[in-house]
């Protein structure tokens, strides 16, 4: 949570905030986080972190209320929502669960990713790496290849 915090500088005014590979398992206190964590470092953007087994999203108050979320929802078929003690969601998505986070991923929701990439290289430049390797499909694909032609 600390170096999201400190990292504070967007490339542009982000509708949604992504990450990945949280792993509460190898934290000093192993245990599942909730929305609220989440809301002390990223307020209203709608947040959403991905585990690192790639099965669980971890996301914010204000993603859940962008996603049409709340304690009524019902689990999905092959998926659930964690909930506390007084059944409200808690930002834990697990499997099919989701799925509306990753449509939003897929979605331009997700910014302007030609801009995210050169933000991201000047990030890598900066501390010396002059190379990326990334799987991630097509639209990842034409990101880099409009950086190419736009200099970067």
């Amino acid at each position: 949570m600390e170096a999201a915090k400190a990292e504070g500088t967007w490339p542009q005014q982000p509708q949604w905030i992504f990450g990945q590979a949280w792993d509460h398992n190898i934290w000093d206190v192993p245990q599942v986080p909730d929305r609220r964590a989440l809301d002390a470092v990223t307020g209203s953007f709608p947040t959403a972190l991905h585990s690192t087994d790639a099965h669980t999203w971890w996301v914010n108050s204000a993603a859940l209320e962008a996603l049409g979320l709340d304690a009524s929802t019902p689990d999905p078929v092959g998926g659930s929502f964690d909930r506390d003690t007084d059944g409200q969601l808690t930002g834990i998505l697990r499997e099919s669960a989701g799925r509306a986070v990753d449509q939003i991923l897929a979605s331009g929701a997700a910014g302007d990713l030609t801009a995210q990439l050169e933000h991201a290289q000047r990030q890598l430049w900066a501390q010396g790496l002059v190379g990326v390797h990334d799987f991630d499909g097509e639209d990842v694909r034409a990101g880099f290849s409009s950086c190419t032609r736009r200099g970067g």
